[in-house]
């Protein structure tokens, strides 16, 4: 779908350089090995430390200098000269987008390898017509939208946290280090997602929070939970086992009382009793028609009571436009994890963000 890019480099002439390290290699090698630091050191009593030190010192120049040695040997080409990257490809990771129920807006998590600091880790908002891109907060994952679109729930370091787009105010809702998965009931009243340790008051599985009172409640097993867009349902996926020792995660429905549970997947066994393909990730259609999820490395969809799931496409972490005319999606291309959106019947494949998005060294 693109073209593999390398980062700008020069050429250096590896012999000369590696002759060099390795005549300072052997010098430091034969002080260490003859005994020679050590004569010195008994010369003096007083000059016992200093010369210890010197010692150590010798020690670790040596072997450093026999790892770069290997660094030049690995890092040249077929023509004796060393490749050195001075502008390094950003490894871009883009997980977990969302579509703004209100608008054209993504908003989604974001690392890349450089840690530069235009385009630093955390959680942005993209517009899918202009591509105009903002950070909305550092070190947060898995963002969802309020009904309104004028707030997201997020987590942050194992806690989930909500954030008014228009204020700014970030209020926080838990306090175990271990919440994950938060996603907002179509009414605005609540908040579900998972816990995955037990705890004094927390128990593993999706749990509730009620934003008018704050009173939180378990809800049932699973995790990443997902709402019908009438909020009477959750789909969710959960451990089913098939052989002892050995599950694998499929989708379920239960109505928002968490009453009358449903498996909706039976897939996610293939090939051999051992070899475990889990679904995941469950996105309702807005019209409560349909629900992506993905299986495996694929987005999938299939009809809300389960019936005729496929293929959309290759891919994972899916969501839905709110017309539910594309489902949004991440995808691994050349060492890059990149969002992308497609019709339901895999046609119209758009890029939507790419590497030269977060790229500021020209």
């Amino acid at each position: 779908m693109c073209e593999e890019k390398r980062g700008k480099i020069f050429l250096i002439p590896a012999r000369p350089i590696l002759f060099i390290i390795i005549v300072a290699g052997g010098k430091a090698g034969n002080a260490v090995n003859s005994g020679t630091i050590d004569k010195f050191s008994n010369e003096k009593e007083e000059d016992f430390a200093l010369f210890n030190l010197c010692k150590g010192f010798c020690k670790a120049l040596y072997n450093i200098l026999l790892l770069v040695i290997a660094l030049f040997i690995t890092s040249c080409n077929d023509e004796g000269n060393m490749i050195i990257d001075i502008d390094p490809i950003i490894q871009v990771v883009d997980l977990f987008p969302k579509w703004s129920p209100v608008s054209n807006k993504i908003v989604y998590a974001h690392s890349s390898s450089n840690f530069n600091d235009y385009f630093p880790r955390g959680i942005y908002i993209i517009d899918t017509l202009d591509k105009k891109m903002d950070l909305l907060l550092s070190n947060g994952k898995t963002p969802s939208w309020s009904p309104d679109g004028n707030s997201i729930v997020f987590e942050r370091e194992g806690d989930i946290y909500t954030y008014d787009l228009n204020t700014s105010d970030i209020l926080r809702l838990t306090y175990n280090a271990h919440s994950f998965f938060p996603s907002w009931s179509p009414d605005g009243q609540f908040i579900v997602y998972d816990i995955s340790v037990n705890r004094p008051n927390d128990t593993t599985g999706i749990n509730i929070i009620n934003m008018q009172t704050n009173k939180r409640k378990w809800f049932t097993g699973g995790l990443m939970a997902s709402w019908s867009p009438d909020g009477n349902y959750l789909v969710y996926s959960k451990g089913v086992s098939f052989t002892p020792g050995y599950s694998n995660a499929e989708i379920f429905k239960c109505d928002s009382n968490g009453k009358n549970e449903i498996q909706l997947t039976k897939n996610g066994k293939q090939g051999p009793s051992t070899n475990v393909i889990h679904n995941f990730f469950p996105a309702w259609s807005p019209d409560g028609k349909n629900i992506a999820f993905q299986h495996d490395y694929e987005i999938w969809a299939m009809d809300s009571d389960g019936n005729d799931p496929y293929k959309v496409i290759d891919g994972e972490k899916p969501g839905w436009s709110p017309t539910g005319e594309w489902i949004v999606f991440s995808y691994f291309i050349n060492e890059q994890r990149l969002l992308y959106m497609v019709k339901p019947d895999g046609s119209d494949l758009t890029m939507i963000t790419n590497e030269e998005l977060y790229d500021q060294t020209d």
